[in-house]
């Protein structure tokens, strides 16, 4: 009898399986995991002896099962065999309270990738990014913050350190900006106003494409009141420009 590698063995014995986006696999594929999943028996590719598995597989799909069984995506007949105890997951828009816990465990994580000291979030942030309607769920977030994590220079990330694509969202027609903020506390008017006209001009700065006079024209101040506001507020012109790659 061939000798079975006793790793391989291990690895198909007893073992939990997690299939990320089962519906991205390919039909014929997914008729060999289901004949595995009847059978308990495996067949290495060139080899002549079946193997016994003992394994237990957590599936998941990024859209409604019944919608990509319907479109043939996804075999009818391996959805009934893995659909055994079912749980939804709702999108992380519909459970924005988890959002400040995540973003405390993404910004611990990324604090040791990226050797920074961040230790908050301000009230207006959270309250941002809890109002965006996240896509990308969970794996969107997590590169969000990533994101700021790089290009922050202070112990808290404010509303101004948030992805363009994000402030931009809020303030496309249909989502009003001034509703999303309406609940944030009342602070300084000052400050707010400040981290409001520098956020403004990083975004024209963005939309022109790191044009200096093109960017003062669409704020429509003098090219030299934007250069003023840009050492005022020590926005460095290049680190917008890759941010916006």
């Amino acid at each position: 009898m061939q000798k079975i590698n006793r790793d391989y063995l291990n690895l198909l014995t007893g073992e939990l399986f997690f299939l990320d986006e089962i519906n991205s696999m390919d039909l014929e594929l997914q008729g060999k995991l289901l004949r595995v999943l009847q059978d308990g028996i495996v067949r290495r590719v060139g080899g002549t002896n079946t193997v016994h598995v003992d394994v237990r597989i957590i599936a998941s799909t990024n859209e409604h099962p019944a919608y990509i069984v319907g479109k043939n995506i996804l075999r009818k007949d391996l959805y009934y065999r893995l659909n055994v105890v079912s749980l939804t997951i709702p999108p992380l828009r519909e459970r924005v309270e988890d959002i400040p816990l995540l973003v405390k465990s993404f910004i611990e994580m990324y604090n040791n990738t990226v050797n920074k000291k961040v230790d908050n979030i301000t009230p207006e942030a959270v309250h941002v990014l809890q109002s965006y309607h996240w896509p990308g769920n969970i794996r969107e977030l997590k590169y969000a913050i990533e994101s700021i994590m790089n290009f922050v220079d202070s112990h808290s990330i404010d509303v101004h350190d948030i992805p363009s694509h994000i402030i931009d969202f809020l303030a496309t027609p249909g989502v009003k900006l001034e509703e999303t903020l309406e609940n944030i506390p009342v602070s300084s008017l000052v400050d707010n106003l400040n981290k409001y006209e520098k956020q403004l001009i990083q975004r024209a700065i963005r939309q022109a494409n790191g044009n200096g006079a093109k960017a003062a024209r669409i704020l429509n101040i003098p090219r030299q009141t934007l250069h003023n506001k840009i050492k005022k507020y020590n926005i460095d012109w290049k680190i917008i420009m890759e941010n916006d790659v």
